[in-house]
């Protein structure tokens, strides 16, 4: 009988191994269910959306079927930008041509 418990027998694994692997397992479940899902432009700053119009709208049509859209930052930012790129053109239209149909 082994009655060394510092030195695994011949073929076992030791005991701290078991345990690392186990903490690393039990750490990236933890971290893939805290993860959430942004989408294909998902994770940029306002900012970035501004300056992206084409991704904002396609991050913001992702947004549209998710069913917690409205609790993801990113989608949040591409409507905002989006919004405030419409106000802007809207502004920025030439007044002289408001009366041509």
């Amino acid at each position: 009988m082994n009655t060394d418990f510092h030195q695994p027998r011949k073929g076992e694994t030791p005991m701290r191994h078991v345990i690392a692997l186990l903490s690393i397992a039990v750490f990236t479940a933890a971290l893939g269910g805290c993860s959430q899902d942004t989408g294909p432009y998902g994770g940029k700053s306002y900012n970035w959306y501004q300056a992206h119009i084409k991704e904002a709208k396609a991050e913001s049509a992702w947004c549209g079927n998710q069913p917690n859209a409205l609790k993801i930052d990113s989608c949040t930012l591409a409507g905002r930008a989006i919004e405030n790129a419409q106000l802007n053109n809207f502004f920025k239209k030439d007044p002289s041509q408001d009366h041509v149909l």
